[in-house]
């Protein structure tokens, strides 16, 4: 038995030894460089796409055996580290929508924390058109809430309120992002809008619109309050268990008032 003990002991021992002496490795996520996605920031090539990420140092960990490609479609693509295997440039091959019209919108590796190279799309087709998408999603004013969410993908959106106009736009930095989401509380009333897409994209739905912000009904507002709307089963079982507990000190009250003194 104590034998027993002693190798369990000693196995947990040498398991946390382990985990103490493995080094942690700081890495971070890249992005390809955007500039590389337009249809003129690369090589023409219609065989293949092909990614490098070059100023590799192999002596760091960790080193990226494999990228994500997302697509123009909605779909994500895994590709493996490809040949040839060089001391600084990774190279990456997709043989997928050569002829169909879809384009990569980013791709992703991750990599040691202290890279500083470069993340590039070589060459690919290049008779593609880019597409500029947003999107609008309101629900309704309670105070010091935000109630609606502007999403943009290479678009700019003038918004019109009953008391402010302003912009939502793609972030203009280094650090490329596919999209930009902005989620804010705006006060109720009518607000118009107007989309401009960037240059070298086209627009995809409607270049302008309108939307209506309405005051939340007084039980529920958004369904974070209140005794109404998706909270109604909860609050109703909150005041039971209240009444429950209250009519139990009452009882022992009472009780204790009739045994004699």
């Amino acid at each position: 038995m104590k034998r027993t003990q002693f190798f369990i002991a000693a196995g947990i021992l040498l398991s946390l030894t382990l985990i103490m002496t493995t080094p942690a490795y700081a890495q971070k996520i890249i992005h390809v460089r955007e500039p590389t996605l337009e249809p003129d920031g690369h090589e023409c090539d219609t065989t293949e796409w092909h990614f490098i990420i070059n100023g590799v140092d192999k002596n760091q960990s960790p080193i990226p055996a494999e990228i994500t490609i997302y697509w123009s479609n909605g779909a994500t693509e895994t590709v493996a580290l490809g040949e040839p295997v060089t001391a600084t440039v990774l190279h990456f091959y997709s043989y997928s929508h050569l002829v169909d019209g879809v384009y990569p919108t980013d791709a992703t590796a991750v990599i040691y924390d202290a890279y500083g190279g470069n993340f590039n799309l070589s060459h690919g087709p290049c008779d593609y058109e880019q597409f500029a998408t947003y999107s609008i999603d309101p629900l309704c004013w309670d105070p010091g809430k935000k109630n609606v969410t502007f999403t943009v993908f290479h678009v700019t959106l003038t918004i019109e309120g009953p008391n402010e106009s302003f912009e939502i736009g793609k972030l203009n930095n280094a650090q490329f992002e596919i999209e930009e989401t902005v989620t804010m509380e705006l006060e109720p009333g009518d607000y118009t809008y107007t989309a401009q897409a960037d240059e070298g994209y086209e627009l995809e739905g409607d270049p302008d619109g309108q939307f209506t912000i309405e005051e939340c009904p007084v039980n529920g507002g958004n369904g974070d309050e209140g005794f109404g709307g998706e909270n109604f089963l909860q609050n109703a079982i909150l005041a039971g268990a209240i009444s429950a507990v209250s009519l139990f000190i009452i009882l022992i009250l009472f009780t204790r008032r009739r045994e004699p003194s």
